[in-house]
């Protein structure tokens, strides 16, 4: 019975030398975004009839950003990594379902690996930064609002 309780804790302490370290090759510092896309005010989306009210999270929407896509779920949610290499600054959000396309520009930084970003629809040509967690807290981020993309 002993052999097999050293056996078995000798296999897990060899399992977690092999695969717990760091190997410095950046895999724990990719940043992981993800977020929520919800409505501003609410807005009737004429070519599809469909009516969103305040604050309700917008489904079935891509969202692009540095070269990665994702479509929100039933909650609003989407969420894509970062490739390795981003350091963070500046980055240009594509939103398009649902009656909008719109793109915006949010400085995301440097520091954390777990990036929130709450979007807000203000209307099928506008999208607007709500808030930004890094790590769990909030910080600020300067957003510029980009040029409608179709009428």
């Amino acid at each position: 019975m002993k052999s097999i309780k050293f056996s078995l804790l000798g296999s897990l302490l060899l399992a977690a030398a092999c695969g717990g370290g760091s190997s410095g090759g950046g895999s724990n510092n990719t940043k992981i975004i993800e977020g929520l896309l919800t409505q501003g005010q609410a807005v009737v989306h004429s070519e599809a009839r469909i009516k969103h009210g305040e604050n309700q999270p917008l489904e079935e929407v891509k969202i692009c950003a540095l070269g990665r896509c994702s479509t929100t779920d039933g909650q609003g949610n989407y969420g894509f990594s970062a490739p390795e290499d981003f350091q963070g600054g500046d980055v240009l959000f594509t939103v398009d379902g649902h009656g909008i396309l719109a793109e915006t520009t949010v400085n995301i930084p440097s520091t954390g690996t777990d990036i929130f970003i709450h979007l807000q629809s203000s209307s099928k040509s506008e999208v607007r930064l709500h808030h930004i967690l890094v790590d769990g807290v909030a910080v600020e981020s300067t957003i510029e609002t980009g040029e409608q993309l179709h009428g």
